[in-house]
């Protein structure tokens, strides 16, 4: 559990009964006192952040049961959860899936909603926490921050950003690799690129699926 792994995406249901034991929890914040404890510039964020909404509740799914009913049209987080679910959901325990990792911490990164948007604006600022927290863990001697290893980023779009590349390489300066989606669209992205996944940059893995 001393591996961090932030997961950019939608939120994460940190409560799942699959979940919780591998949620992220920051070490220096106090949960609920309105205080920044830590000196991050984010109030209370116990276990990740919200950049869509700018707050600290990373899941954002209202109602008192959860799969939604076929009525619901809020904002319900189940991809970064199935997304959670696929890297850090405990083994052997009878319950749900199995993780690739039983043992890890999961950072929620939110900057996606359910109906699919999410800016390059909040992207950058999910970025930038995730930076200032490394660095934060690195000068602190881990009593602060987080020790991010890996980013994980199950999303895509055809418009580069420089300043995207830009943070991504920040990242690999940090010792941080950057998993991403190749795509959804059955394409070489050779010939049509998806952003992130096809940044140029040492610390960029791009994953992609095969049926045959």
């Amino acid at each position: 559990r001393s591996v961090v792994v932030g997961i950019i995406d939608t939120g994460i249901d940190i409560n799942h009964i699959d979940l919780h034991d591998n949620i992220w929890t920051n070490p220096a914040e106090i949960p609920g006192n309105g205080i920044d404890d830590d000196g991050n510039g984010f109030v209370d964020d116990v276990h990740g952040w919200d950049f869509a909404h700018n707050d600290a509740s990373v899941f954002d799914y209202t109602e008192p049961t959860f799969p939604p009913a076929p009525s619901y049209v809020g904002d319900v987080d189940d991809h970064g959860t199935h997304v959670a679910g696929t890297i850090g959901a405990t083994g052997n325990n009878g319950i749900g899936v199995t993780g690739m990792n039983w043992q890890v911490s999961i950072l929620p990164l939110k900057f996606l909603t359910d109906d699919g948007g999410g800016s390059s604006t909040d992207l950058l600022k999910a970025l930038t926490y995730a930076k200032t927290m490394k660095q934060l863990w690195n000068s602190s001697g881990g009593t602060k921050g987080a020790n991010i290893r890996i980013l994980n980023n199950s999303y895509g779009g055809v418009g580069f950003s420089q300043a995207e590349l830009d943070a991504i390489r920040e990242m690999n300066d940090l010792g941080i690799l950057f998993v991403a989606a190749a795509g959804n669209e059955s394409v070489s992205n050779d010939l049509y690129p998806v952003y992130p996944a096809n940044y140029v940059s040492p610390n960029v893995i791009s994953v992609a699926a095969s049926s045959g």
